[in-house]
């Protein structure tokens, strides 16, 4: 016989405690399979609160728990239900997890007992006064059932009980101290109410916020033009995700699966950007009562996914123009000359094709310290190569012509104890513009 079926309720029939017993299993598994049907994980912590003034008398104690169990018995101590005593701890304990445990309810065998019976049941008797609502017979001591709510360790014996895990110690001090994993995340309903989960959310916003900002600045001094289809695609993706994130942070009742959905979405398009293969790394999978490290893991990924977004494509170099025609570049960073290919963007009136012959062998590229003597002396100093078109990560400007520098180069090695790049152009380029563009390889 099925323990779960309704009682038939008859006329005339004989009342006894076993109906309403039987009516009350029917109920409680009714709910279960609703709950479990709305969500794939129904379980796990709502709200709770460690008594942290007794840690350092080697105590786990509740201030506050509200949970639902596994077999979706909701937990709600001290409002409803007794909170459970505290746990001595010995001090030889290390990484163990606290359980919150409440003893299975079995159809067959006694589910209450009194409170000096050393059986396990899932209720104790509570005398409780209850007032008639109705103001007619005043009041009545009722015997109620009290959930049994017990604080275990992982390695207890917990054959018997519902359990969940609600914190891990890391280890006992010779002074009695409880040290907790301040990582540790338990089963939860309520992802903003868990601080690891919340920090990791507010983190990633202000990070996504720092690099939207950046790349959208980076965007508008190029008047418009992207410097790269990239970042005009990745400042679309943060765009995308920043209000969603502070969404999940601000609003209560988020279920933490719903966090890693939306956290597994967001890994897999910022690998478009980060990741060289172009696609996304080996995800961990969503485990309910393993938060601690799929969140940690997701963490890891996304802030070296984030970490690129700011590696700009193209860095422009500023060139000043000095007496006897010649313009200095100053590299801001001498790690640009190894890590980058330079480009000189020029624009002049002149014909284009006339443009691209004349430049390469009139032009002449050195070290500050050597322009003087290459000018002089006719030496060919650095050498250029035209490009047939402009590098996709220099913003495109009408009438701009592109040369590459020839970094193997004698006089390119010189330029890392130099004051800078020095640019001398011979002949006539009326209403000339040179740019100089720093490229990542």
């Amino acid at each position: 016989m099925s323990n779960w079926e309704r009682v038939a309720w008859c006329e005339g029939m004989f009342l006894r405690p076993q109906h309403f017993q039987q009516q009350e299993r029917y109920l409680l598994n009714e709910s279960s399979n609703f709950a479990s049907q709305l969500t794939a994980f129904p379980w796990g912590v709502v709200d709770l609160e460690l008594d942290h003034s007794l840690l350092a008398q080697t105590t786990i104690a509740l201030k506050n728990a509200q949970v639902v169990m596994p077999d979706s018995r909701v937990v709600m101590a001290p409002q409803r239900d007794q909170l459970p005593e505290p746990l001595i701890i010995d001090k030889s304990v290390k990484n163990k997890v606290v359980v919150l445990a409440v003893p299975v309810e079995k159809a067959n065998n006694t589910t209450i007992s009194t409170a000096d019976n050393k059986q396990i049941t899932r209720y104790r008797y509570k005398d409780q006064t209850v007032v008639d609502n109705s103001g007619e017979l005043g009041e009545e001591v009722l015997q109620l059932a009290s959930l049994v709510v017990e604080l275990k360790l992982d390695n207890d014996r917990l054959t018997g009980y519902y359990t969940l895990p609600i914190a891990r110690i890391i280890e006992v001090t010779n002074e009695g101290n409880i040290i907790l994993d301040e990582h540790f995340i338990p089963p939860t309903l309520n992802a903003q109410r868990n601080a690891n989960i919340h920090g990791l959310l507010s983190d990633l916003v202000g990070k996504i916020k720092l690099r939207a900002d950046t790349l959208a600045g980076r965007l508008n001094q190029s008047q418009g033009n992207a410097t790269s289809i990239a970042d005009f695609l990745m400042l679309q993706t943060l765009n995308r995700y920043e209000p969603t994130l502070k969404h999940l942070a601000a609003i209560e009742g988020t279920h933490p699966e719903a966090v890693c959905r939306l956290l597994y979405g967001m890994a897999g398009e910022l690998s478009t950007y980060s990741n060289s293969r172009k696609r996304p790394a080996e995800l961990p999978t969503y485990a309910h009562s393993g938060l601690s490290d799929v969140f940690a893991q997701l963490k890891q990924h996304l802030q070296l996914c984030l970490s690129t977004v700011l590696e700009q494509t193209a860095v422009q170099i500023q060139i000043e123009m000095t007496k006897f025609g010649i313009h200095i570049a100053q590299v801001p960073d001498k790690k640009l000359l190894s890590s980058s290919q330079f480009v000189l963007a020029v624009k002049s009136d002149l014909e284009p094709e006339d443009l691209r012959k004349r430049f390469p062998s009139q032009v002449k590229i050195g070290p500050v310290e050597h322009i003087r003597d290459l000018v002089n002396n006719q030496l060919p100093g650095i050498a250029v190569d035209v490009l047939p078109v402009a590098p996709r990560q220099i913003p495109y400007h009408a009438g701009y012509h592109y040369f590459q520098l020839d970094k193997s180069n004698e006089y390119w090695a010189r330029l890392m104890a130099s004051g800078g790049i020095a640019i001398h152009l011979s002949g006539h380029y009326p209403s000339l513009n040179l740019q100089c563009w720093a490229v990542n390889q």
